[in-house]
């Protein structure tokens, strides 16, 4: 089993750097997007009950051009439109995965 990560650096416009996990690609609306998470320090989360392992899911537009990937920002109508398509493709699939228990 190939346990790669495929990994992202972005940067604000601060210039803080912060590294992205891509967990899934999707084509929604005849385009490619992205759900990324960040990347956080598993060895500093401490063994309390906390939230550690909640993390914040981003969307991302994937454009591809002859330097690689881009990733551009949602706007606020379209993820509206994406967040909800994916609740429910997810609560269809755990339906199903439940009848099939």
């Amino acid at each position: 089993m190939n346990n790669e990560k495929d990994l992202v650096l972005f940067a604000d416009e601060d210039g803080t750097e912060y590294t992205m996990e891509i967990i899934d690609y999707f084509e929604y609306d005849n385009e490619e997007f992205a759900m990324l998470v960040e990347v956080d320090h598993e060895d500093e989360c401490c063994t309390c009950e906390c939230d550690c392992d909640e993390r914040d899911i981003y969307i991302m537009q994937v454009v591809t051009d002859e330097e690689g990937e881009l990733f551009l920002p949602v706007d606020d109508d379209k993820l509206d439109e994406i967040v909800d398509a994916l609740e429910q493709f997810y609560e269809e699939y755990n339906d199903f995965e439940d009848e099939n228990d």
